[in-house]
């Protein structure tokens, strides 16, 4: 993976490259999760219905997080990052339709709208968390680590613990220090190798190559080769040169195949059958490397401080 500005560079040198990325990535994000099987952007068509509805739904049937929707309009915009990105605003034939806004007027606005943004707020935090150790919660797993929280943060949040007028507590959040990207220590042992000071702040984030950061690698442990090979100790990717010597493994030789195609069965890597047990076991520790997977990159994302790097911040200063 090349430096944030490397692909900028490349992007300068071929922008139609990037304005068929764009399409494709935009096609592929309308069409399989929010549902979308109609979609022109301009002049051109990325989705046409493979057959007519005259139902006004631009939706198709398919499982989706936005079922029903009948239209999206998302317009595009760069701000300078180097990259479009489109900000999309839907219209669903899910939700507050005419006929709930008139059994609500007559049952009580107040007490239906109630209901409804307590059930829209229950449907959220089932598909995007916050908190970089819910996973590891749902899954009774104890905490992966102690969540990056500056003595900053704390003050600005008050959450300090400290002891309102009326004499109630404040939440209190402990400290936790920040998660170091690999990519990053790997700069700061090269720096330290060559006797020079290692590239940090907006340098770090513009020029050092993304090669093992955590957002940049297909972690070991979501394939299926590393069925019954997972260690304790999860690791977010193998190092860059060891990838081409990872053991790979066809579909025949992790799974028993019924004639029909099914699975019956799972084969550990010495071709024999695993027992229930042995594959709650490794569940078990492919809950655990997906709970550090999450904590990683909620972490990491969380570290990139907009005032100090983003490319509006910096002009206005």
């Amino acid at each position: 993976m090349p430096s944030l500005e490397g692909m900028h560079q490349r992007v300068a040198m071929d922008p139609v490259a990037q304005a068929r990325y764009f399409m494709l990535m935009t096609e592929l994000y309308y069409r399989y999760v929010i549902g979308v099987e109609r979609m022109i952007i301009g002049r051109k068509t990325l989705a046409r219905q493979a057959a007519s509805a005259e139902d006004e739904v631009a939706a198709s049937l398919q499982p989706c997080v936005a079922p029903g929707t009948t239209d999206v309009q998302a317009p595009f915009e760069a701000q300078g990052r180097g990259f479009a990105h489109g900000h999309g605003k839907g219209h669903s034939v899910i939700g507050p339709t005419m006929a709930w806004l008139r059994a609500a007027a007559a049952q009580g606005l107040r007490a239906a709208a109630l209901e409804l943004r307590t059930a829209l707020l229950s449907t959220a935090v089932t598909v995007q968390y916050e908190a970089a150790n819910e996973p590891a919660r749902q899954l009774g797993l104890p905490d992966v680590a102690t969540e990056p929280f500056t003595a900053r943060q704390q003050r600005q949040s008050r959450m300090h613990g400290g002891e309102e007028e009326d004499g109630t507590l404040r939440e209190e959040v402990a400290l936790g220090p920040p998660v170091e990207q690999p990519h990053l220590a790997h700069e700061r042992a090269l720096a330290a190798a060559q006797n020079r000071m290692p590239a940090v702040g907006a340098a770090a984030y513009r020029g050092v190559p993304l090669t093992g950061a955590f957002q940049s690698t297909f972690p070991s442990y979501r394939q299926r080769a590393s069925f019954f090979l997972l260690s304790a100790t999860p690791q977010p990717a193998l190092p860059t040169q060891q990838l081409d010597t990872e053991p790979s493994r066809s579909s025949a030789e992790c799974f028993t195949l019924a004639e029909d195609g099914t699975i019956e069965g799972v084969l550990k890597p010495d071709g024999t059958p695993a027992s229930a047990e042995e594959i709650h076991a490794d569940a078990d520790a492919w809950a655990a490397a997906f709970s550090h997977d999450f904590f990683w990159n909620i972490c990491s994302n969380h570290e990139h401080d907009c005032t100090e790097t983003c490319v509006k911040y910096v002009k206005k200063k």
